[in-house]
């Protein structure tokens, strides 16, 4: 009877050993992962641009056209906005207007590219003279050095001054705080399954008059649900949007460094509309 417990003892001291072991391969309590633009970019481009063109006047003189928009990027990566602002017209004309933009931000392959349409209208004194004027700009950029570079192309109609197509190189620097780099929060609790909340924190522009104690960066809320897998030693995080973060969605493996540190070899989803594919070295 005595070798049967002893054995009995030894079965579950072995059990719990193998227990402890795999679960010291499991991610717990408080977790952060960190992203850069090199490895896996996610860019909110929401923030103040100034935008020009230039057109052909009396002469085939060269004339600059410059304005001011400002602009916010949804959960699924969709650009708009709308608000008053002043074109200026050469060097000595300023009219007030209205503008609306409107675009789309996505990331294909190792290319983060934006479509961004941008209208803007208003009556005002062009050299003297009563007009209703309109300028019509469509851009076609990519992500590029921290800047948006690309083409644009439309048409500027000052009224009774007359009009003219745009159609030229683009370059818009991108607000300050927007690089592309990201990272992911979350508390979990490893029980037969994984569970528990996170956060995704993205680099983003701080408006100026942003209140006191609301968050500096752009802040997805999400659900983290996950498993473990022994034979592969790697854990499984699924990360998905909550509320006004539903549509992001994101895949974690995750292993266990020799030095006991958790790391991410493998990440997958969509964040602010924005394919994510990561894979370690």
């Amino acid at each position: 009877m005595m070798s049967v417990i002893t054995r009995g003892f030894l079965f579950l001291a072995a059990l719990a050993l193998s227990y402890q072991c795999s679960f010291a391969q499991v991610p717990s309590g408080a977790v952060t992962f960190a992203f850069t633009a090199a490895e896996a970019p996610v860019y909110d481009l929401s923030g103040p641009y100034q935008l020009q063109a230039t057109i052909l006047g009396a002469g085939d003189i060269p004339l600059l056209i410059t304005f001011g928009i400002s602009m916010t990027q949804d959960v699924r990566g969709r650009l708009s906005g709308s608000d008053s602002t002043t074109m200026q017209i050469g060097d000595n004309d300023f009219v007030a207007g209205t503008y609306t933009v409107s675009g789309k931000v996505q990331r294909s392959g190792d290319e983060t590219r934006v479509q961004l349409q941008v209208r803007l209208e208003g009556d005002d004194v062009i050299a003297g003279t009563q007009s209703h004027f309109s300028v019509k700009l469509n851009y076609t950029l990519m992500v590029e050095d921290l800047s948006l570079v690309g083409k644009v192309r439309g048409s500027v109609n000052l009224g009774k001054l007359g009009s003219a197509g745009v159609s030229e190189e683009a370059s818009l620097p991108l607000p300050d705080g927007v690089d592309g780099a990201w990272v992911v929060n979350m508390q979990l609790l490893p029980l037969m399954n994984i569970t528990g909340t996170g956060t995704i924190v993205i680099d983003a522009n701080t408006p100026i008059d942003l209140p006191p104690g609301f968050p500096h960066d752009r802040q997805l809320t999400a659900d983290v649900r996950g498993r473990f897998s022994r034979n592969s030693a790697t854990t499984t995080l699924n990360v998905a949007g909550t509320g006004t973060s539903t549509g992001n969605k994101l895949e974690l493996k995750v292993v266990e460094t020799q030095e006991g540190i958790f790391e991410v070899t493998q990440a997958r989803g969509v964040l602010l509309g924005q394919r994510v594919d990561f894979k370690a070295d």
